[in-house]
């Protein structure tokens, strides 16, 4: 089934940069490419025959076994293809081949109907059991407990020593934290874990334990249960902007009713002074990579969060330094803003604000509205609210604009090695460089600029990077927030889910954005007179790059 050939095939690929091919074996990429869309088309349509043709003609491709990333879910989809065509011995030849590879999703196999035929059989259970052990190995039930108020002191303990080993083994940017000794961090959070009366508390305590490894990718989440205490915000957003915190936008009747407007500081929270109470109550929490990206996360992104049931007290200055204080609740819902925005400016520049990479509906939206952009004397992308999601609905939406291959990262990831440990032998590292291909059938060649900011992040950050390598327009308003990568996530004890980041991304170059930012071609930052008069200077200057060219 479709679903099937979804996650076969990337089964193992990066959520952000992994699913495009390696550039060392391009003839192999372009035939796994094609066998890729050769399958997704014949599959719905239940020809199986011809589908297994084609994933013998990648099994049988000189180096796709080298290919890690998709070789267990071409072997995968062998399995399914023989389990729906009726032969049940090659079907399970080929789901061991998988799982040898690395492919241990038990879940996924337990509810895939391509399966039934051999599900009954022992040695389709032996290799589901062996999935599941290779699985909750490094992630298992026991260290999976589930909420509570206040988990045991032994739980919280646990989960401590799950970071620290998780940490240690997978996390690449130990170099950005060049005087930080680890274990003697781990040493000096036993006893602050102990000391939490409360899993709300334990997983405070846990986050900035993250926040001293400062990195974006990398950090611990809060279980379902708590996100009403910790991830509420009421309707007005807020932004430091001349060393000023300002109100950005307003989504609250009530707070309108009572004369709060946008351009309004924001001079205390809860009678604190407002940057102090950043600094006390936001900013130790939080993992960033960036200075850009701690001014972004702590005056916008999380400066107002809090209990849901707790209102918030503002004490605001207009511009006549006129004070009001105003109660702000948790609790109203604000509506929801579209991934995918469009209009068409005056002079015949489209514009396309995208505010998340994390769907293939993205590139499918930008794929509707081409008839439009095709129209237009210039475009301007705006991935300034832009946190990422998945790179590859970023590259998508690149390969309209161009008619080749284009690069878009190179990534290193540690490789651990018991015996290159036994020799004293340095870290290891896997180092691969990706390309994307071009749309092919659509393609704009008028002026482009992209638009980004320190809330720009992960996948649109590699959405900037593809952009900017590609030499193909100018990027607009200021660095980006300087964290992407691939996080491997676990669980901990309290139903908490943790992440660490495994992949070091740079340009196909080898250049730094990850702890960096990539930084715009034309710098432009909005003023507090810029706010209050509605004006964004930073499309403003875009669009007037695009109609200059």
């Amino acid at each position: 089934m479709i679903r099937a050939i979804c996650i076969a095939l990337l089964c193992v690929l990066s959520s952000q940069t992994f699913a495009q091919q390696k550039d060392t074996a391009r003839s192999v990429e372009d035939v796994l490419r094609q066998g890729q869309q050769e399958i997704a088309r014949l599959w719905p349509l239940k020809q199986y025959e011809q589908a297994l043709t084609v994933l013998r003609d990648l099994y049988n491709t000189p180096d796709m076994s080298k290919n890690e990333f998709d070789w267990p879910g071409i072997l995968y989809n062998m399995a399914c293809a023989h389990s729906l065509l009726g032969n049940p011995d090659s079907a399970l030849i080929y789901l061991d081949k998988s799982v040898s590879a690395g492919y241990y999703d038990y879940e996924h196999v337990g509810v895939d109907s391509d399966l039934d035929l051999i599900r009954n059989d022992p040695r389709y259970q032996t290799l589901v059991a062996r999935m599941k052990r290779e699985k909750e190995f490094w992630d298992g039930p026991a260290l999976a407990t589930p909420y509570r108020e206040n988990i045991s002191d032994e739980e919280k303990l646990a989960g401590l020593a799950k970071l620290w080993m998780e940490f240690k083994l997978n996390f690449v940017h130990f170099d950005k934290v060049p005087n930080l000794n680890f274990d003697s961090l781990y040493l000096a959070y036993l006893p602050k874990v102990s000391e939490t009366k409360s899993t709300l508390e334990y997983y405070r305590v846990l986050c900035s334990f993250c926040a001293i490894l400062k990195d974006g990718h990398t950090g611990v989440n809060p279980p379902p249960e708590l996100y009403d205490q910790v991830w509420d915000i009421p309707g007005v957003r807020t932004q430091l902007v001349e060393d000023k915190v300002i109100i950005t936008r307003l989504l609250s009747d009530t707070l309108k009713k009572r004369g709060v407007r946008v351009g309004m500081e924001v001079v205390e929270i809860d009678s604190v002074p407002v940057k102090e109470y950043a600094e006390r109550f936001v900013i130790p929490y939080l993992s960033v990579s960036t200075p850009q990206g701690l001014i972004s996360q702590a005056y916008t992104m999380y400066l107002l969060d809090g209990p849901r049931d707790k209102p918030v007290l503002l004490t605001l200055r207009d511009e006549k330094n006129h004070l009001l204080r105003v109660e702000a609740r948790r609790d109203e819902e604000s509506p929801p803003l579209a991934s995918v925005e469009f209009k068409m400016l005056k002079g015949d520049v489209a514009y396309v604000n995208i505010r998340t990479f994390g769907s293939d509906s993205v590139a499918a939206a930008f794929d509707s509205l081409f008839p439009q952009i095709m129209t237009a004397k210039g475009l301007v992308i705006d991935v300034r609210k832009n946190g990422g999601g998945n790179s590859s609905v970023g590259y998508k939406i690149l390969g309209y604009l161009t008619d080749r291959s284009f690069g878009t990262l190179r990534s290193e990831q540690r490789v651990y090695s018991s015996q290159r440990r036994y020799l004293a032998g340095g870290i290891q590292w896997d180092t691969s460089t990706y390309k994307s291909p071009p749309n092919g059938a659509r393609l704009f060649t008028g002026p482009v600029a992209i638009l980004e900011g320190p809330m720009t992040g992960s996948a649109a950050e590699d959405f900037l990077v593809a952009f900017d390598y590609m030499k193909r327009g100018v990027m607009v308003g200021e660095p980006s927030a300087g964290s992407t990568g691939q996080p491997l996530s676990f669980r901990l004890p309290g139903n908490l889910n943790a992440r660490v980041c495994i992949r070091h991304c740079q340009y196909p170059d080898g250049k730094e954005y990850v702890g960096v930012g990539v930084h715009p071609g034309i710098l432009v930052k909005p003023t507090i007179e810029d706010i209050r008069d509605g004006r964004d200077p930073v499309l403003d200057s875009a669009v007037a790059y695009v109609r200059r060219k």
